[in-house]
């Protein structure tokens, strides 16, 4: 059983396949749980560095998986064709560099992704170049918070307040989500008590309250 929430929700969002890609694969835990729970019959491990695609490497190897899985040292989908896997996941990265690898090579797989911020940018250009979004939420793990994000090819409708939070957390309002608006509420508190300027402020003073609203209205 997994005990990392995060790579659990992860790997929960992949459906079945012959083959994932993990790109910016680091250790290579991805790939080895994908493998091991048999969400995944083979796997190809992408890093840019030749240092963490080492370390996946001996894992998977290790673990007795490494006649399953491939592994390429190179930036983003550069190493890899379209029709390579059936699931892509990125994880682990902000979500403008999650971007900017997407804006590079246009690709028909799932995708599972989990940036780190800049969320917002994430949730946009899925749905500005054609991709439907099958899940969209927050997950808390270790105390900290982090979006997980399924997509494939199709067309979708985010209105800028499901863009701003997600459309899953808005329906569902799940504790994990709860839990963040708490979180963003005294984040936003320190901001305001502490800074200088009053029109960063009064943009604190909006957020508290649209989250405020969104905290009541469960």
């Amino acid at each position: 059983m997994l005990k990392d929430k995060r790579l659990t929700a992860i790997l929960y969002e992949v459906p079945k396949c012959k083959v994932l890609a993990d790109v910016g694969c680091d250790h290579g835990l991805t790939c080895l749980m994908a493998l091991k729970s048999g969400v995944a019959e083979k796997v190809i491990a992408t890093d840019i560095s030749r240092m963490s695609l080492n370390k996946a490497e001996n894992l998977l190897k290790e673990s007795g998986y490494g006649d399953q899985a491939d592994f390429r040292c190179g930036n983003g989908l550069s190493v890899l064709d379209d029709t390579d896997a059936d699931v892509i996941v990125i994880s682990g990265m902000g979500g403008r560099e999650i971007v900017d690898i997407l804006a590079k090579k246009s690709v028909s797989a799932t995708l599972v992704l989990s940036p780190q911020s800049e969320i917002y940018e994430v949730r946009k250009w899925l749905v500005e170049h054609s991709y439907k979004l099958l899940t969209d939420r927050i997950i808390e793990s270790a105390k900290k918070f982090y979006a997980i994000i399924k997509a494939e090819k199709g067309v979708d409708s985010y209105t800028e307040h499901e863009y701003k939070y997600g459309r899953d957390n808005l329906k569902e309002k799940s504790v994990d989500f709860l839990k963040w608006i708490d979180f963003e509420l005294n984040r936003a508190e320190r901001i305001i008590k502490t800074s200088d300027s009053e029109s960063t402020r009064e943009k604190f003073f909006e957020y508290v309250e649209e989250l405020t609203n969104l905290k009541t209205n469960v």
